[in-house]
C-alpha cells in the first residue's frame, strides 16, 4: 500500500453507525478502508508478469475493508492497473469518491438544473467536476461559499456557488445531488417544487430523505457505490489529462489515522483526507 484514504463510511462503522457496523458479528474485529493505490509486490501464477506495476481502486466493499494495512490482498478485477509507474499518492484517494460521484450523477438528467450540495468534501469536490465534463447545469450549494478550494473550481469551470441560505429562498425545480443527508437534505426537499429529482448519498437517513420525496411528488432514490472497472479507467484518463483534480486538505501517517478520523468529524477540511504508508 502507498496510500489509502478516509471515508465517511469508515468513521461511521468505527462509531457504530450505518449498515457496515449493523451487519457485524458481535466481538468481530472488523478493519476499515476501502481506497488503495499500491504496487503489485506478488501475484497468483497467472499473474506474475503484473508485480512491479502500480493499481488503484476500491476493494472489499461492503463488508470487507481493510485497506488501513501495510500490505494487502486485492482480487485484480477490484483495481485498475495503471499505465505506467507512477508515484503520485492522490490516488489513493480517487476511487470510492469518485465512483460514487459518477454513479450518483448517473441517476440524474442532463436537461434540468443539478444543484450539489456538499461541493467541498471528497465525492462533492469532484462530483461538481464530473458534473462539468458531463454537461450538467451545475449550481453548487454550500455552508462555505468562500471556500478557496471551491472559489478556484468556480473560476476554473465556471459554474455558480450559492449558500444554503440562498437555496432556501424560493422555489426550485431541477435535480438534487444530496450529499448531506439528515435535516438539511429535509429542507432542501422543501424547496423542491413537483417533478424534481432528488438522488442521496448519506445511507444513514436514506429512507426518511425518499419516502418525504415520494409524499412530495419528488422522484427519489438513494445509491451505495459499486466497484466498476470501466469507471475506474474513466476517473484515471480525466484525472491523467488534468481534467480531474483531487484536492488533498492532509496526509496522515498509518499509526496517526485516528487524527484522520477526527479531523473528518471536525468537517473542518475540504477535499479528501490520505493516509500514506510509513516510509513516504
Amino acid at each position: 500500500m502507498i496510500s489509502a484514504s478516509i471515508n465517511p463510511i469508515d468513521v461511521k462503522t468505527r462509531a457504530g453507525l450505518g449498515f457496515v457496523a449493523a451487519s457485524k458479528r458481535p466481538n468481530e474485529f472488523l478493519s476499515l478502508g476501502y481506497d488503495v493505490y499500491g504496487e503489485i509486490v506478488d501475484a497468483s501464477e497467472e499473474a506474475k508478469s503484473l508485480i512491479g506495476k502500480c493499481v488503484f481502486g476500491m476493494t472489499g466493499f461492503p463488508n470487507s475493508p481493510g485497506t488501513y494495512a501495510d500490505v494487502l490482498d486485492v482480487p485484480l478485477e477490484d483495481v485498475f492497473i495503471l499505465p505506467e509507474v507512477k508515484q503520485d499518492v492522490a490516488l489513493g484517494g480517487l476511487s470510492l469518491a469518485g465512483l460514487t460521484a459518477m454513479q450518483a450523477l448517473q441517476r440524474l438528467p442532463t436537461h434540468l438544473p443539478l444543484y450539489v450540495s456538499a461541493p467541498t468534501g471528497g465525492v462533492g469536490h469532484l462530483a461538481i467536476q464530473i458534473a462539468q465534463l458531463l454537461g450538467y447545469n451545475l449550481i453548487a450549494v454550500t455552508r462555505r461559499p468562500d471556500n478557496p478550494m471551491l472559489s478556484q473550481l468556480s473560476a476554473r469551470l465556471g459554474f455558480d456557488v450559492i449558500s444554503f441560505d440562498t437555496f432556501f429562498a424560493e422555489q426550485r425545480q431541477g435535480s438534487l445531488l444530496d450529499l448531506v443527508g439528515g435535516e438539511v437534505a429535509k429542507q432542501c426537499l422543501d424547496t423542491l417544487q413537483e417533478g424534481s429529482i432528488i438522488v442521496t448519498v448519506p445511507t444513514i437517513t436514506k429512507d426518511m430523505i425518499c419516502s418525504q420525496a415520494q409524499s412530495r411528488n419528488i422522484e427519489a432514490e438513494g445509491v451505495v457505490v459499486q466497484k466498476n472497472a470501466s469507471q475506474l479507467a474513466c476517473l484515471y484518463d480525466w484525472y491523467a489529462k488534468g481534467e480531474l483534480t483531487l484536492h488533498i486538505a492532509e496526509r496522515f501517517l498509518l499509526q496517526d489515522v485516528n487524527l484522520g478520523h477526527q479531523m473528518m468529524e471536525s468537517g473542518d477540511y475540504s477535499g479528501k483526507l490520505l493516509i500514506v504508508a510509513n516510509h513516504l
